[in-house]
């Protein structure tokens, strides 16, 4: 079954004296402060459950791992639900050294997790698969469970989740977005989700709602709250320090990403390393491109939790034909990194990418080929080559970058004949290098609908703050709305977020009962597939943005 829902995100904080504490910030600079997932984020960071990948950035379209997302949410409950963490080897595939060995296993032992149910096998050899992106479904499991909610017996022939979605309703902690059981969720979604439930087991669901729309109280200052909880909030920084610091930063599979100018990336390149049988150094790290970037200073070889590892440069020396495209290097001294034996992890490539001062440019195409490791054994002194080949996924730098789009207009409306009426609307936040403007190109909306009673024209994209409007043409047999040449009409961006509201005429007959439509923005897109949203950093255009499909879903007209 694959049911649709609107739903609500929040995140997720342990709990801090008697009340969790709701305040606007600005932590990182790809999340937008007036945006609704920064609610919950800012809440998650300030509790040190989650951290940022570095130099200010958090993430927040990066998918989410079924680990990680079970140590956020166990984080989040409250003292008395909250499972043991003794690491041990409780899955085939969660072993006792893993980092998140002893919350994967307390889960286990109270029935939270039970791993992925395969027919054709014991219950005791279920994989967990934790670093299988977590779906909704089963973080609504999660939750619901370890905060105790009134869960139903399950009725043959439904969703699976579908008894765990109606406990999160009645609590009002459901997710407030159009949403399908088995979405992946990203960082943003699942800190959203998280903060709501432990929001409302505060009685403060709706103060965190309010500030989600943009209205927060001051019934918690911030002087009060932290002087009030400093005993609290120390002792639970002592208690969960070491699960701060390992966690993860980076994840696999690999996406696209927009590499900033005069900034460290995400992850460009990773894969999995496998054990040795003896403990090993890290002599040597080569990296080869399938194009030359010479907008990159550096590339670091790093841990999933940010270490960094080996620092590479361009090889510069002539020695081979495809110098341009290699960077590398040789490790001697207190720079060699020894791997323990039997050691499985995670190891990615990023890249720092040069300044505007120092020949930093846009859209400069970055895609690794291989890359690969030189070690040595201790003990045997044997030399190992251990590749990864990949594919790995293009990037772009650029002096900036749309990073959000998120529907600001209801979830759902009366399908009625109505002039210029807003079909949705939509907010557009984006990231600026030294203020390098932001212009859309061209937003191209599909949409859905059921029966053929009600028809729209004349279609519009308006910008709210300017009142600019742009003509857009349908076209019904592709079930999409074109709106183009938008930089000439609506200008520049600025860094706050925009809003755009689509809008038509609607003529529809007293008998069009059951009809619905939605738009959507449908297609992320990729440096080489064509997205739904294309715009400019006023050097380079751009026809994709970060995250997953859809962009965002519009307000469903039903009647």
């Amino acid at each position: 079954m694959n049911k649709q829902f609107l739903v609500a995100i929040g995140v997720v904080v342990p709990l801090l004296a008697s009340a969790v504490t709701i305040q606007p910030g600005d932590l990182y600079s790809d999340v937008s402060p007036t945006s609704v997932e920064a609610v919950g984020i800012n809440l998650l960071s300030r509790a040190n459950i989650v951290q940022g990948i570095g130099d200010g950035y958090f993430a927040p379209t990066r998918a989410v791992n079924r680990a990680e997302f079970l140590k956020i949410a166990i984080l989040a409950t409250p003292a008395s639900n909250r499972p043991s963490t003794v690491p041990r080897n409780c899955f085939v595939d969660v072993r006792e050294a893993d980092w998140f060995s002893g919350t994967v296993c307390g889960a286990k032992e109270l029935g939270i997790v039970r791993g992925n149910a395969d027919i054709t096998k014991p219950e005791s050899e279920w994989l967990f698969a934790p670093a299988t992106t977590v779906t909704y479904d089963a973080a609504l499991k999660i939750l619901s469970l370890l905060f105790d909610y009134n869960v139903r017996d399950e009725v043959s022939g439904e969703a699976w989740g579908q008894r765990y979605y109606e406990a999160a309703r009645e609590q009002s902690t459901d997710l407030p977005l159009l949403i399908t059981f088995d979405t992946p969720l990203t960082r943003a979604m699942a800190a959203r989700l998280v903060a709501g439930f432990l929001a409302e087991s505060e009685g403060q669901l709706q103060e965190f709602r309010s500030a989600e729309a943009g209205q927060y109280t001051s019934s918690l200052s911030s002087s009060t709250s932290s002087s009030e909880s400093s005993s609290s909030s120390s002792e639970s920084s002592s208690s969960s320090s070491s699960s701060v610091a390992s966690q993860p930063q980076y994840s696999l599979p690999i996406t696209s990403h927009f590499l900033l100018v005069g900034a460290v990336s995400d992850a460009i390149a990773g894969g999995v390393f496998s054990p040795i049988s003896e403990d090993t150094e890290l002599l040597a790290v080569q990296l080869k491109l399938f194009q030359e970037a010479r907008a990159l200073e550096k590339l670091e070889l790093v841990k999933e939790d940010g270490t960094v590892l080996a620092t590479l440069k361009w090889h510069t020396n002539t020695d081979i034909t495809d110098y341009r495209l290699t960077y590398d290097v040789f490790l001697t001294g207190d720079a060699v990194y020894t791997i323990s034996k039997d050691t499985t992890m995670n190891l990615f490539i990023r890249a720092v990418v040069r300044s505007k001062a120092n020949d930093g440019f846009s859209e400069n195409l970055v895609h690794v080929r291989q890359f690969a490791l030189t070690l040595r054994g201790k003990d045997t002194n044997q030399t190992y080559n251990i590749p990864f080949t990949g594919p790995f996924p293009k990037h772009q730098t650029a002096l900036a970058r749309v990073h959000s789009v998120m529907r600001t207009s209801p979830l759902t409306k009366v399908l009625a004949t109505e002039e210029k009426a807003e079909i949705s609307s939509f907010a557009l936040s984006s990231d600026q290098v030294d203020l390098q403007p932001v212009s859309l190109v061209q937003m191209v909306f599909g949409y859905e609908r059921v029966g053929n009673k009600s028809t729209l024209t004349d279609w519009k994209l308006i910008r709210k703050d300017s009142n600019a409007q742009a003509s857009c043409t349908e076209n019904p047999s592709a079930k999409t709305i074109s709106c183009a040449n938008l930089q000439t009409i609506f200008g520049m961006l600025p860094k706050e977020p925009t809003t755009l509201s689509l809008v038509a005429n609607i003529q529809t007959e007293a008998s069009a009962l059951g009809e619905w439509f939605q738009v959507s923005l449908p297609v992320t897109g990729s440096p080489e597939v064509l997205g739904s949203l294309w715009w400019t950093d006023a050097t380079g255009t751009f026809r994709w943005i970060e995250g997953q499909s859809p962009i965002a879903a519009g307000t469903k007209l039903s009647n």
